[in-house]
């Protein structure tokens, strides 16, 4: 009895924390505040920047973590971030038709290689929330991440 009493209260556990992991918006999203999205965590956030560009996409500890900038000029840069800068898999495009896709590093360009950047972050992101391929919850994620594109 005392065995099946524990994994009923395992599988409790299970279901509850299953529900929190849903993806949410970050607080005062979109925001221009620095002091707003400083404080953004595990969430999904716009920003405009002074200079005209705007940053879609995941937030960590208060800093950009994987999204898309769109710099005044069309240019923009879909992938992971660290730190501030470019850093991981992702693509850099200009409307001059300037492109670098691949690896990233501390905000310098690395290595070319063909990358999935869409399916990569909206896959990435919405498995690492603890979210199962094909759940409603999961189609969910994806379809928030699409503004992203």
């Amino acid at each position: 009895m005392k065995i099946l009493s524990a994994i009923f209260i395992v599988l409790l556990l299970h279901l509850s924390e299953s529900h929190s992991l849903e993806v949410f918006n970050c607080t005062d999203s979109p925001t221009d505040q620095m002091e707003v999205f400083k404080k953004w965590d595990n969430c999904l956030g716009t920003v405009n920047y002074p200079s005209g560009s705007v940053f879609v996409g995941e937030w960590k500890k208060g800093q950009k973590f994987r999204g898309k900038q769109v710099y005044i000029d069309g240019t923009y840069y879909q992938g992971e971030w660290k730190n501030g800068v470019y850093h991981g898999k992702g693509i850099k495009t200009s409307k001059f038709f300037f492109n670098k896709e691949g690896v990233w590093q501390n905000g310098k360009f690395q290595i070319r290689m063909k990358v999935d950047v869409e399916n990569y972050i909206g896959e990435e992101y919405c498995i690492e929330k603890g979210l199962v391929k094909g759940s409603a919850e999961y189609d969910k994620c994806l379809m928030e991440l699409t503004l992203l594109n």
